[in-house]
């Protein structure tokens, strides 16, 4: 995947309710750098059942390489010369398990599952990981559900943005941790 940024700026006027392009922006200046990314990925799942019971289990694996080269707002022909790259690389492995039990009118399930969030191409950021965890009954016949979940999470990824005081370069940083975790329930009601 990649994103080519070769962005300019105009500036424009409103006199009498009309918008009038003023002057057009030199291309490159307002952006002018190539991001992407390489990536692999992988997964195994298996499911044991027996006769009242299901136990699946899987690992996904991913490789992400993130890059940046930036020629900057000085050099709109993108020449070779003074061109800042930056590159950050994670290999990230995230097992997971579930399990259901048939009793009778209910079905209860649980699962543990890690997940994770890609870090960018800001050299030293780390992915955001988490581990979720949800236990909870359904009914077979009628529509309820009561789930109590966990979610614990660790260097969370913020955005350095213009709009929270940052310096708008929109690169991704390592944070502290979160936890989220609660109770949900859920009961429809089928009118005719």
């Amino acid at each position: 995947d990649h994103a080519d940024r070769f962005q300019h700026t105009d500036r424009y006027a409103i006199p009498s309710k009309a918008l009038i392009l003023e002057s057009r922006g030199a291309l490159g200046t307002a952006g002018n750098r190539l991001d992407g990314a390489r990536a692999a990925s992988g997964y195994y799942r298996t499911t044991v059942k027996g006769r009242k019971w299901s136990l699946q289990a899987g690992m996904r694996t991913e490789w992400i390489r993130s890059f940046r080269r930036d020629w900057g707002a000085a050099n709109p022909n993108r020449e070779d010369v003074e061109v800042k790259y930056r590159s950050n690389q994670h290999l990230v492995v995230m097992p997971g398990v579930s399990a259901n039990v048939d009793l009778g009118e209910w079905r209860l399930f649980s699962g543990v599952h890690r997940g994770m969030s890609p870090a960018g191409s800001a050299e030293g950021v780390r992915p955001e990981t988490s581990w979720n965890a949800e236990m909870g009954v359904a009914h077979k016949n009628r529509p309820l559900e009561i789930t109590l979940y966990r979610s614990a999470y660790d260097r969370l990824l913020g955005a350095d943005a213009a709009a929270m005081g940052g310096t708008g370069s929109g690169d991704l940083f390592n944070g502290g941790k979160a936890l989220v975790q609660g109770l949900e329930a859920s009961w429809k009601i089928q009118r005719k």
